[in-house]
């Protein structure tokens, strides 16, 4: 309702008819004060990391903590091994793991530490501005793509120099374009001989960086609603990409339509394109870090010197 999915159709989350089980993933500074937190809220014996036994050896699953239903004992399904329990093979997990014989019997969560989360709860804490009261909408974002340093985002060192170059080659003018920089960034066959050639004759408005893009192009071109979600789909799998070709129903509905030929040998190239709400999700964090930048410099400084962001770009 506050306009933070940026345009983004339910279905991807749901399904086209409600009948997706939808995956969470959530991003947190501290995963342990998480885990405590679950523990805290569902109890020590409902709550665990997930692990499975590869090779003879313990193997934990980073960002994933089991939730067991209340109804079940862990014990009959599992194995339990306790903090100290030599078998584990890193001593360094918070809290218990659990080694199920029946991995889809219990849900699950997706907590992933980050540490931009982790530099603005630092930089919140030193300024006194929570960093959720800076403004990502208008002048302030203006400002932002004045500021010299708004090509380094906080992404990892492999990252940044893709991010330079598609910022230099695509000119964002928005919130909504800086987001399809992320897109251009994390998918794959979608800048690479794809959108770096586009560029030079269309904007990033019009080029695909997400699967919301496709659908709701290939909507305003005047495909039926179900068959745009469809096709969309086909894309954002790579499922296209893989046939070398469209099926004779996805061929009519591109004549039928008047899809460009441009849009469609670009849908062509695609492998996989980045979910566009996960990417909301970042870019809220890496604008909200570049203004703390721009406004709390020496702050800023004196935070980067910590260990934890040798190998961030910000």
């Amino acid at each position: 309702m506050r306009g933070d999915g940026q345009n983004s159709p339910w279905e991807f989350f749901l399904g086209f008819e409600g009948d997706k089980v939808p995956d969470f993933v959530f991003n947190v500074p501290s995963r342990n004060e998480i885990f405590d937190y679950l523990v805290e809220r569902f109890g020590k014996d409902k709550v665990f990391n997930d692990g499975q036994i590869i090779n003879g050896k313990v193997e934990v699953q980073p960002g994933r903590i089991i939730l067991v239903p209340e109804d079940v004992d862990v014990n009959d399904f599992a194995e339990v091994l306790l903090p100290g329990d030599k078998a584990r093979e890193d001593e360094t997990y918070h809290g218990q793991i659990v080694i199920l014989d029946d991995r889809k019997r219990f849900p699950h969560i997706d907590v992933l530490e980050n540490k931009v989360l982790k530099f603005l709860n630092m930089m919140q804490k030193r300024t006194g501005i929570p960093a959720k009261d800076i403004n990502l909408r208008g002048g302030e974002i203006m400002d932002l793509l004045e500021y010299g340093d708004i090509w380094g985002f906080p992404f990892e060192r492999d990252y940044a120099e893709k991010v330079k170059n598609v910022i230099d080659s695509t000119h964002p003018t928005s919130y909504t374009e800086l987001l399809k920089i992320y897109g251009n960034v994390h998918g794959t066959g979608v800048w690479e001989n794809n959108n770096e050639i586009l560029c030079r004759g269309y904007t990033l408005h019009e080029m695909i960086a997400f699967r919301e893009d496709v659908m709701l192009s290939l909507i305003r071109w005047g495909v039926e609603y179900k068959d745009a979600f469809a096709l969309a789909e086909s894309v954002r799998k790579g499922k296209v990409y893989r046939r070398h070709e469209y099926t004779d129903e996805e061929i009519e509905t591109l004549i039928n339509s008047r899809v460009p030929g441009w849009y469609v040998r670009s849908m062509e190239k695609i492998q996989y394109l980045f979910p566009k709400v996960h990417a909301v999700e970042y870019m809220n964090m890496y604008v909200r870090a570049i203004w703390y930048k721009k406004h709390y410099y020496d702050d800023y400084v004196q935070v980067m010197q910590d260990d934890l962001f040798a190998d961030y770009v910000l």
